[in-house]
């Protein structure tokens, strides 16, 4: 079965350390997490499988410093979505919040239908 939006939101709120929204917040914070619909694949007229990113942001400042928290956030966080769907990967990633090219370092999971990693 697929993960839907409902699913891995109430997933990610099983986190303490992570604001859990449905959509990207429009003030993105340290610990902010949301999910984003990435494909369908049809396995048939009637069926599809859902692939879904989530975005975890991580504190900003020094390079050092969203390593470390990534790293102390990506097993809780895996765990967590493991119970919706199959985590496929985990990478860092840098969420763009304006035009001047600013971002946010994220934490990008990728999962899709099945349970489990």
């Amino acid at each position: 079965m697929s993960p839907t939006r409902a699913a891995i939101v109430d997933a990610l709120k099983t986190v303490g350390a992570l604001s859990v929204s449905t959509a990207p917040p429009a003030v993105i914070v340290a610990g902010s997490a949301w999910p984003v619909w990435a494909a369908s694949t049809f396995r048939n007229a009637c069926a599809t499988d859902e692939t879904w990113l989530v975005f975890v942001a991580l504190p900003n400042g020094s390079p050092q410093v969203p390593t470390d928290a990534g790293d102390e956030l990506i097993g809780d966080v895996a765990m967590a979505l493991a119970t919706v769907g199959k985590v496929d990967r985990v990478e860092p990633w840098a969420w763009p919040v304006d035009q001047a090219q600013s971002a946010v370092p994220v934490l990008r999971f990728s999962i899709s239908a099945t349970g489990g990693f």
